[in-house]
C-alpha cells in the first residue's frame, strides 16, 4: 500500500499493533504511539537519508519497504517497557532476554555518500 505521508505510514503500523495488543491487560495506547515514532526515527537514522539527495517521496517509499521492520521494532520497544536494556533476567521459572537494536535492524543497509 502506498502512503501519502510518513504520518499515514506510522498510523498504519500503530493500527496493526493496536489490534495485536488490544487485549493485553496493561495496554497503553499513548506509549504504543511513542514506540512507533521511535522505530521510524531509528530506521531513518540507520538508513542515513541525510547522506542522500532523496526526495521526501523517495524516503517515504523506502520507509514503506521497511514496514515490517518498523512494526517489529515498535513491538519490541513496547514490550521492553520497564526493563530497557535488559539482556538476561531470571525470576523463578521465567527467563527473559532481549534483542539488541543491531539485531532488529540487521537487514537495514545505510546509504553512504561518496566524495570524489
Amino acid at each position: 500500500m502506498a502512503y501519502a505521508t510518513e504520518d499515514e505510514l506510522k498510523t498504519a503500523v500503530y493500527d496493526a499493533l493496536k489490534i495485536e495488543l488490544q487485549h493485553e491487560p496493561l495496554f497503553r495506547d499513548d506509549v504504543l504511539q511513542l514506540k512507533v515514532d521511535d522505530a521510524v526515527r531509528e530506521l531513518k537514522r540507520r538508513r542515513c537519508y541525510n547522506n542522500t539527495t532523496m526526495t521526501d517521496e523517495q524516503i517515504l517509499a523506502d520507509l514503506e519497504e521497511h514496514y515490517t521492520i518498523i512494526k517489529q521494532a515498535a513491538l519490541i520497544y513496547y514490550n521492553r517497557m520497564g526493563s530497557e536494556g535488559e539482556s538476561v533476567h531470571y525470576e523463578n521459572t521465567v527467563h527473559r532476554s532481549f534483542f539488541y537494536d543491531d539485531d532488529i535492524f540487521s537487514g537495514v543497509i545505510p546509504f553512504v555518500k561518496i566524495i570524489l
